[in-house]
């Protein structure tokens, strides 16, 4: 990140300080989740070390194993995974990482966007087509978060919750007049 100072070199020092804090900040932002990832395999390579040196004869420490080549596929399998525990149906996983997002957030509302910004910086998966419209989908109907106007959620209970409209019931009986078409 390149900017000419200015004219002041008290002012220039302070604008390049904060331009780099900035720029830190936004690096530490996008590497937080692959931190994550790495502490999560760091565990499971412990733990099947752990595992293997139980089987090592006489209790010794077993060889040191290669790691196996990462393909393309299984790297981006893994960085899809949600380091977030399921507690049950995808739409109930949804709706408490969307609370959790939503939570977090300075604002009331917080559009639909900036949810699927905040799954993607977590490394959380949309289900579906990974698109901001299947959170949607998602969300809709829930108890808890809301839409007080087309592309925002916020937490808590509708206000202006509308009841169902009623259907009407089917005619068991046949009509005796016909109906008038129009024209």
């Amino acid at each position: 990140m390149t900017t000419t100072p200015p004219t002041d070199s008290a002012s220039a020092l302070e604008a390049l300080l904060r331009n780099a804090l900035a720029e830190r900040d936004l690096l530490d932002a996008k590497i937080e989740p692959l931190t994550i990832l790495r502490r999560a395999a760091d565990d499971r390579v412990k733990a099947l070390e752990h595992v293997y040196s139980l089987y090592a004869e006489n209790n010794e420490k077993p060889a040191q194993v290669k790691a196996a080549p990462a393909t393309a596929a299984r790297t981006a399998a893994t960085i899809k995974m949600a380091p977030v525990p399921k507690t049950g149906s995808i739409r109930e996983t949804v709706r408490e990482q969307v609370k959790t997002i939503i939570g977090e957030s300075q604002d009331d509302a917080v559009h639909i966007n900036s949810i699927a910004k905040a799954f993607e910086t977590r490394g959380w998966t949309i289900p579906g087509q990974g698109l901001p419209a299947n959170l949607t989908a998602h969300l809709s109907g829930s108890p808890d978060i809301f839409s007080p106007k087309r592309g925002w959620w916020q937490l808590g209970v509708n206000p202006v919750a509308t009841k169902p409209k009623k259907r009407a019931t089917k005619r068991t009986t046949k009509r005796t007049t016909p109906r008038r078409t129009r024209g």
